[in-house]
């Protein structure tokens, strides 16, 4: 199939058999880059339901505060599943919730976050946990849990505290924020340099291990938290951190699948999504393939239509891209706003 430039494709399939062999479709439509495939909100709850983000390099370095600093680059809207939610009472997205937007350079990684939240209460120090803001954290080069930071807008400007070194020796000062409130929308941006999150920069198709919660206080105690994965607060573990994937700077082809549910019962049904991303300038024929044990099960499907049965515990996905000089048409549409 051909992958117009600069477009994302999703395909959806259902699956169920008691011997945990699930059959997987994959429908595609053609790309048409003159047509909106997903908007920017769709797309950011989509990539806010799984634990892999693709990692744009950025060309410039950010200025601002708020997911907008970092438009062109990639992002997640939290929460954008049920269990994402471990807040007591929760009234819904003017309560709390946040978008989420990361890109890298040589130097430093960036996050970008507008929150939403109808009381703001921050708390500075070592307790600042239990106040209004964000907790962030690293998978080390081995995946195990790395440094761990928050961060939080205070009566006295924004702070930068470090819960946890991991093998970081670097001085938290290095770590840059900036913050403002605006009505009860609060906008971070914060600079990481490589050396503060424990891992270098990633190489074209490398990736890094990040997880992100923000706190909730609406001026008595901490009420709870929104998570994109867990790991941070029910236990430090990287095991389930979000993958940042960065983009290869040629040939820009990923492939990946996320499930609805976090664990899957022998017998039950499950709903896949099966992803693929062009973010190269030029067309791309992309073959999908999913592995099952190593042993490659599905076939080439010149069609629409892409069928393989696969283990749910052992799922790759791999895309492969050639030049298909069949377009010179102009950038899609896809992150629309």
């Amino acid at each position: 199939m051909t992958i117009s430039r600069r477009t994302f494709l999703r395909g959806v399939g259902i699956s169920a058999t008691a011997a945990m062999l699930p059959v997987v479709t994959a429908q595609w439509a053609a790309a048409d880059p003159q047509t909106t495939l997903l908007t920017r909100e769709q797309l950011t709850a989509l990539l806010g339901r799984g634990a892999h983000l693709p990692l744009t390099k950025l060309t410039t370095t950010p200025a601002g505060s708020g997911s907008g600093a970092l438009a062109d680059a990639f992002g997640a809207h939290l929460p954008s599943r049920d269990n994402q939610v471990s807040i007591t009472g929760w009234a819904g997205e003017d309560d709390l919730s946040t978008d989420l937007a990361l890109g890298y350079d040589a130097e430093r990684l960036y996050v970008a976050a507008t929150v939403t939240d109808n009381v703001h209460r921050p708390i500075g120090g070592t307790n600042q946990w239990q106040g209004d803001g964000f907790q962030i954290a690293f998978g080390d080069s081995n995946g195990g849990y790395g440094p761990e930071y928050g961060l939080a807008l205070l009566d006295s400007g924004p702070e930068v505290y470090r819960f946890s070194d991991g093998s970081v020796t670097s001085p938290v000062s290095d770590v840059t924020l900036t913050a403002r409130r605006d009505g009860t929308q609060t906008h971070y941006l914060a600079a990481f340099p490589w050396a503060s999150t424990g891992v270098g920069a990633p190489g074209p198709g490398g990736s890094v291990l990040f997880n992100a919660i923000i706190n909730d206080n609406d001026g008595a105690n901490r009420r709870g938290w929104i998570q994109w994965c867990p790991g941070i607060a029910t236990g430090k573990s990287a095991q389930e951190f979000v993958r940042l994937a960065a983009l290869p700077e040629s040939g820009a082809c990923q492939a990946w699948i996320t499930l609805d549910e976090d664990q899957v019962e022998v017998g039950a049904q499950v709903k896949a999504a099966i992803l693929v991303l062009n973010w190269d300038d030029a067309d791309r024929r992309v073959e999908v393939s999913i592995r099952s044990n190593a042993r490659r099960i599905s076939q080439r499907r010149e069609e629409s239509t892409l069928s393989s049965r696969i283990s749910p515990s052992s799922v790759h996905t791999s895309c492969a891209s050639s030049h298909t000089p069949t377009s010179s048409r102009a950038r899609s549409k896809l992150l629309s706003r």
